[in-house]
């Protein structure tokens, strides 16, 4: 950043200072001249701010932050700041995450409020509510945390309070509900008002642009902290008489809506999840649009309720997202489906909207809210029109289907009820039809208990894939959905591991909470020695079969291929062996990181952890 001062000494206090703000300039010197020119010849632009500086003395740390414009520097004289009105405070540091912090899938969810509480931290960054995946270890009051060299525990008094908490890091500040049974970490900064209801309205003028404005103008950089949060300037009563709570709920309804439908949250349903299928990716856009809408209406609410002008406006949305509220929906693509708000609708058209469709068919790989400012439609009208159109990405749809895989696996293991499944009791899938615990079988079961139309459902999941089911799960899920899915900050915690043996002859899945000390001998004695022999047994009728002087060339072929096949298991088996003898199992207390790690030591998974994530080597 480039920054000049030119100061003039006088006594007149009526005299304001005018900064000129060229950071969009490649050009600065010319275009302060351009500046200079207007400024003579009276003319008024955007970027020429015209304020008292004894404003900045009213702001902690007094920074020079000019481009706020006078509108703005004039709350922080003018109202109370939010340490004033509520504690604003950082949480928990445990000194070592990786040792006392699991992710909610790693451990039994019976653990959860006995050894394990919930913990805020940072997040995805969405707005209004949050669905952490995180638990702290809390037995005995958090002794082994309070034992650990490094660990903080800060402002204890204030665990098990309703209230809000904000991101550290983040591009934009972003606030999200807190709930009582929750911890609260030191990258989830805490903000107490005593209030359950008015959480609500502070929630919605944090999240809304002009405080988002303003705190990225206090702290440029991309960590929020506490002492932040505090210096926001807030008029306690402004938006007591308006909309807002009611709309945040809003909003926070559909966020916990949105992640019924995502495999890692607590709140996913899988039984949801297949009646809405069909439709799966219209249903979540249209919940993010929602939330984008009433997020929008809710900016409206405060910037009239603090008054602000249309300037002060366009300069906080020169550095934030748009306004999606205020783009219209085109009615051509049907009716809304709900109204949390009242949203402008308009008729364009055909042929204009035959453009808008070229627009959203020609930004497809684009997210919904982009499109929506690329257009200048709203989101709602973005959604009817991927649907309607079928404009879905292949990765959205490839997305769409392994989730639903996925939860197919998860019932197969008991993780998840789908009714007239029967469960395999000892955690173990094979892609072997010889097996009664065949993959390939129970996915056809799945299908049909699942659905009404199994054959359409069938054809519509090949389609997604580009391939049969039953060959993606076997040669992609793991690798390229699975582990990417289970993650904590680059470390793959899968909960189905794919063993597989070096030439892929053999390949299962072991669901991690039901491995045990007898999990690898089984997988040997009753699967492995089972396959070999049965390919044995192929292999006696085939050396007969081949055993004269014109031996048929495919009967030879298929010889070729069941010795490679017996080789390659009996290769693995040994393997097993050597984890057998070495006592190999999981320790549910190391987290799946540490156990995986062992496990992959011995090059049994499908795909090794060097290739899943590239800093790592064995």
């Amino acid at each position: 950043m480039n920054v000049a001062f030119s100061m003039r000494i006088t006594n007149d206090q009526r005299v304001k200072s005018k900064f000129a703000r060229l950071t969009d300039s490649d050009n600065k010197a010319e275009s302060l001249n351009e500046v200079t020119r207007n400024q003579r010849s009276g003319i008024e632009t955007n970027d020429v701010y015209s304020l008292d500086q004894s404003s900045f003395r009213e702001i902690d740390r007094t920074p020079i932050i000019y481009w706020f414009g006078q509108e703005v520097l004039q709350l922080f004289i003018d109202e109370l700041a939010l340490g004033d009105e509520a504690d604003v405070m950082e949480g928990l540091a445990t000194g070592d995450d990786d040792l006392f912090l699991r992710n909610w899938w790693e451990i039994d969810t019976n653990k959860i409020s006995d050894e394990y509480e919930w913990i805020a931290r940072s997040g995805d960054g969405e707005l209004y509510y949050e669905s952490y995946e995180q638990a702290a270890l809390w037995e005995s009051d958090g002794q082994k945390i309070r034992e650990h060299e490094g660990s903080h525990i800060r402002n204890e008094e204030f665990y098990w309070n309703n209230g809000i908490t904000f991101r550290d890091f983040a591009k934009h500040f972003t606030a999200r509900l807190h709930l009582s049974d929750h911890l609260f970490s030191n990258n989830a900064h805490f903000v107490y008002t005593g209030d359950q209801d008015r959480d609500y309205r502070v929630l919605g003028y944090l999240n809304s642009s002009l405080s988002r404005f303003i705190m990225n103008g206090l702290n440029p950089g991309l960590h929020f902290k506490s002492g932040d949060g505090s210096r926001l300037p807030i008029r306690p009563n402004a938006l007591k008489e308006t909309e807002t709570k009611e709309l945040v709920k809003s909003a926070i309804r559909a966020r916990k809506e949105r992640y019924t439908y995502k495999e890692t949250k607590r709140e996913f349903d899988f039984n949801l999840y297949i009646e809405k299928y069909p439709e799966i990716l219209f249903e979540m856009d249209y919940l993010d649009a929602q939330t984008d809408v009433i997020h929008g209406r809710i900016d409206e609410i405060v910037f009239e309720s603090y008054g602000m002008s249309e300037v002060t406006k366009e300069r906080a949305y020169d550095e934030l997202p748009d306004n999606l509220y205020q783009y219209p929906h085109l009615s051509n693509a049907g009716e809304l489906v709900s109204n949390e708000v009242e949203v402008k609708s308009e008729v364009v058209p055909e042929a204009e909207y035959q453009e808008v469709i070229s627009q959203v068919e020609n930004n497809s790989d684009e997210d919904m809210r982009d499109i929506s400012e690329k257009t200048g439609i709203s989101p709602y009208t973005i959604a009817h029109i991927r649907k309607d159109n079928d404009l879905y990405t292949s990765d959205g749809k490839t997305q769409r289907t392994a989730n639903l895989l996925s939860g197919f696996l998860g019932c197969m293991m008991g993780r998840w009820e789908l009714n007239g499944l029967s469960l395999i009791n000892d955690g173990i899938l094979i892609f072997d039809d010889e097996f009664d615990n065949s993959i390939p079988e129970l996915l056809n079961k799945c299908i049909d208990l699942a659905f009404e139309n199994p054959e359409t459902i069938a054809r519509r999941i090949s389609d997604d894939l580009g391939k049969d089911p039953v060959a993606w799960l076997r040669d992609s899920f793991f690798r390229y959905h699975h582990c990417k899915e289970y993650r904590r900050r680059g470390q793959r915690i899968p909960i189905y591991w794919q063993l597989e043996s070096p030439d892929g002859a053999f390949s299962c899945f072991l669901y991690y909470h039901d491995i045990d000390a007898n999990s690898l001998p089984k997988l040997r004695g009753q699967y492995l020695d089972t396959r070999i022999e049965r390919l044995e047994n192929e292999l006696d009728t085939l050396n007969s079969q081949t055993n004269d002087s014109d031996p048929d060339k495919q009967l030879l072929n298929r010889k070729e291929e069941v010795q490679n096949s017996i080789d390659d298991i009996r290769h693995f088996r040994e393997t097993i062996d050597e984890m057998i003898d070495n006592g190999v199992t999981v320790n549910d207390e190391d987290g799946i990181w540490e156990n995986i790690k062992e496990w992959d030591q011995y090059k049994v998974l499908e795909t090794g952890l060097p290739k899943l994530k590239s800093s790592y080597s064995r």
